[in-house]
């Protein structure tokens, strides 16, 4: 008995379209920026300077950090020892939002996980807050405008 060569003919013409799919998938995920590195593709920032920069480490757990940015990005924290032998963090961080106002978070992570306070996070704190309520401000707007809704 011969083996059967009839099928030889479609496996290569299957074959041969998968590897032109495959070059051709290729050259369509190549880069398109010529030859520009992807860095000089990238618009320039300019590095910020750091007004404040101060740091101390004593190695025992024990550590104190606050940065200063000239954007006005502020960064502070101040370490201690805890029982389990991880560094216990009180700290913040501050950064101006597009309206000018700053954005301050405080945290604490110690033993009992990590916490975050701030007014931009949502909590039971500020649920009085009349302009972080979207749904008074949605109320107010439309008695400005004149519309009542119909219940």
């Amino acid at each position: 008995m011969l083996p059967d060569y009839s099928i030889l003919p479609t496996l290569f013409g299957k074959m041969y379209f998968l590897v032109v799919a495959a070059v051709l998938a290729m050259v369509a995920a190549a880069p398109q920026n010529g030859d520009q590195l992807d860095h000089q593709a990238r618009p320039y920032y300019r590095p910020l300077a750091t007004l404040r920069n101060h740091r101390q480490d004593l190695g025992d757990g024990n550590f104190n950090y606050e940065f200063l940015t000239e954007n006005g990005i502020n960064v502070g924290a101040r370490g201690t020892p805890g029982y389990r032998g991880q560094s216990n963090i009180n700290g913040f961080y501050s950064y101006p939002l597009s309206d000018g106002s700053y954005a301050e978070v405080r945290y604490v992570a110690d033993e009992l996980g990590y916490r975050a306070d701030s007014r931009l996070i949502p909590s039971h704190r500020y649920r009085f807050d009349r302009r972080l309520n979207p749904f008074r401000l949605a109320e107010a707007q439309r008695r400005l405008r004149g519309f009542r809704p119909v219940y």
